[in-house]
């Protein structure tokens, strides 16, 4: 997944691949593995150190006991750099950022979308993650509905040219 990140006013670009417990972390160009352990707080271990992090809600984080703010302005289900979701026969393949639930859908098949509007939510680690659009098209299938849990790798909708 791809996540723009503001600390303290300061936007951070990350590129995010979780494979279960195991979370591999670009930012600034050097690459971080992190293993995530708990259903939350969580322990994330990361160079061999390991850090207790709650995400008390959608704007705090508290890490080792220090409480630090954030925004995420901008959120976009992806690969690490270098690595694209999959087109098929002239569709988009829009794929979770991660496994979860799905909250809500905010598009029906036929609809016209443009490139960052919401799809659908994903509930995950107790938070609430808008799916954007990749790019502008009309939505092609939706392949989950509300309540449905998934896998990464699941395909959650087909974008097609408009």
């Amino acid at each position: 997944m791809h996540i723009v990140l503001e600390l303290d006013g300061e936007p951070f670009e990350l590129w995010l691949v979780r494979e279960g417990a195991e979370v591999r972390v670009e930012v600034g160009g050097r690459t971080l593995d992190a293993r995530v352990q708990g259903p939350g707080p969580f322990d994330v271990q990361v160079g061999g150190r390991t850090h207790r992090v709650e995400v008390p809600d959608a704007t705090h984080a508290v890490v080792d006991g220090e409480r630090v703010g954030f925004r995420i302005p901008s959120f976009a289900p992806g690969g690490a750099p270098g690595q694209h979701d999959e087109e098929e026969g002239g569709s988009k393949v829009v794929k979770p950022p991660m496994p979860g639930r799905i909250a809500a859908l905010k598009v029906r098949e036929g609809d016209t979308v443009q490139k960052g509007q919401i799809l659908l939510v994903l509930e995950a680690m107790k938070m609430q993650n808008e799916v954007a659009a990749p790019r502008s098209g009309k939505v092609a299938r939706i392949h989950v509905k509300p309540g449905d849990v998934v896998e990464s790798g699941s395909v959650l909708v087909e974008l097609e040219d408009a």
